[in-house]
C-alpha cells in the first residue's frame, strides 16, 4: 500500500511546491519535469481541483511558448479530466492556447501524445483550429500502422465529436484499426464497436471482423461488455447482417442466439443493473426469443425488490418493446415503481 501511495504523495508535494511557484510569479522551464511528473500521476486518478488548475493556468501562460512539449501535453490531458475545468474560462482558454500551440509543434510530437491531445480538445470541446489542422496534416504523413490501438480510437472519436470532422481521413484510420482488431481486448471490442455503430462509421468488412472478434472473446466478456455488444448490433446500420441474411448465411439472429446462450449461462450471477442492461440489450437489438425473455422475467421476479428507477424503467421497456408479454412482471414493476 504504502509504494502504491508513494507516487500520489509525490506529486501532491511536487505540485504544492509548484502553486506556490506559480502564484509568486510564473513557473520557469526548469520546473517542467516536476510539473509533468505531478499533473500525470494527479490526471491518472483524477486528484485535479480547481484551485489547482488556476494555479498552474497563471503559471504556465505567460510562459506558455518556453515549455516543454512533454510537460504542456501532461497538463493539458490532466486538465481535460478534470470536471471543473470546463467552469473556469481561463483554464479553458488556456487548453486552445496551449493545443494550438502543440499543433505548431505537431511533426515532433510521439503518436501518443498527438493521440491524447486530440481526445482532450474533443473532451472539453476546445476550440483550437491550429492543432486539429496540424494533426490532420501529421496523419497525413504518418504510417497509421504505428498508432496503437487506442490512439487510432482517440482520434477517430476526437474528429467524429468536433467541428474539426474530416471524412477523407476515415478510410485510412478505420482501415488502420481493422488491422488491429485481433489484438483488442473484450473492453476495447464492447466499447470501440458500440460507439462506431452510433457514429455510423462501420463498413461491412470492419463490422464483420469486429463481430467475429467479439464472438471469439464472449466467454470472458463482463456483462456490462455484453450489454455493449449487443446495443452495438442493435445500432449497426453497416449493411453487414442484411447481406449475411441475403447470402443465406448465418443472420444478425444467429449471431444474437450465440450471446443470449452465453448470457443464460451466467443468468444466476447478474444483478438487478445487470438484468435490466441485458434484457434491455435484447429487445433493442431486436431479439425477442420466448425462452430467453421468459428465464429473465423469473430472475427479475425475484429480485424486483432490489431495482432502482433506472433498471425499472429499461426493463418495462423491454418488454413493452419486443411485444413479449409478462404480465407477472409488468405488475410487479408497476407495483415496486410505485413503491
Amino acid at each position: 500500500m504504502i509504494r502504491k501511495l508513494a507516487p500520489l504523495v509525490f506529486a501532491c508535494a511536487a505540485v504544492t511546491s509548484v502553486s506556490a511557484r506559480a502564484h509568486s510569479g510564473g513557473l520557469a522551464r526548469e520546473h517542467d519535469t516536476s510539473v509533468g511528473i505531478a499533473m500525470w500521476a494527479l490526471g491518472k486518478v483524477g486528484a485535479v481541483d480547481g484551485k489547482l488548475a488556476d494555479a498552474l493556468v497563471g503559471g504556465l501562460s505567460p510562459q506558455l511558448q518556453s515549455h516543454s512539449s512533454e510537460t504542456l501535453v501532461s497538463v493539458v490531458w490532466a486538465l481535460a479530466k478534470t470536471p471543473a475545468t470546463s467552469e473556469s474560462p481561463a483554464v479553458v482558454e488556456f487548453l486552445a492556447e496551449s493545443l494550438d500551440e502543440l499543433g505548431r509543434r505537431a511533426k515532433s510530437l510521439p503518436n501518443a501524445s498527438l493521440s491524447l491531445m486530440a481526445w482532450a480538445g474533443a473532451k472539453q470541446a476546445v476550440d483550437a483550429p491550429v492543432f486539429f489542422s496540424a494533426l490532420e496534416k501529421t496523419l497525413a504523413e504518418r504510417d497509421l500502422a504505428q498508432f496503437s490501438t487506442q490512439s487510432l480510437t482517440n482520434i477517430l472519436w476526437a474528429f467524429e465529436q468536433t467541428a474539426h470532422f474530416l471524412p477523407h481521413l476515415s478510410p485510412r484510420l478505420m482501415a488502420a484499426m481493422e488491422a488491429k482488431l485481433a489484438q483488442l481486448s473484450a473492453t476495447d471490442v464492447s466499447h470501440l464497436y458500440l460507439w462506431l455503430a452510433q457514429s455510423q462509421l462501420l463498413s461491412e468488412t470492419f463490422t464483420q471482423r469486429i463481430v467475429s472478434r467479439a464472438l471469439e472473446l464472449l466467454p470472458v466478456m463482463s456483462n456490462i461488455e455484453l450489454t455493449k455488444v449487443l446495443l452495438a448490433v442493435a445500432n449497426d446500420e453497416s449493411g453487414f447482417f442484411a447481406s449475411m441474411a441475403a447470402e443465406g448465411s448465418a443472420d444478425k439472429q444467429e449471431v444474437l442466439q450465440a450471446f443470449a446462450v452465453e448470457a443464460e449461462s451466467r443468468l444466476a450471477l447478474l444483478d438487478p443493473v445487470e438484468l435490466a442492461m441485458t434484457t434491455y440489450g435484447f429487445a433493442k437489438a431486436s431479439f425477442v426469443a420466448v425462452p430467453l425473455f421468459d428465464e429473465f422475467a423469473s430472475a427479475s421476479l425475484r429480485r424486483i425488490g432490489e431495482f432502482e428507477r433506472h433498471s425499472l424503467a429499461q426493463l418495462a421497456w423491454a418488454y413493452a418493446a419486443n411485444g413479449h408479454h409478462s404480465d407477472e412482471l409488468m405488475t410487479a414493476i408497476e407495483d415496486r415503481a410505485v413503491a
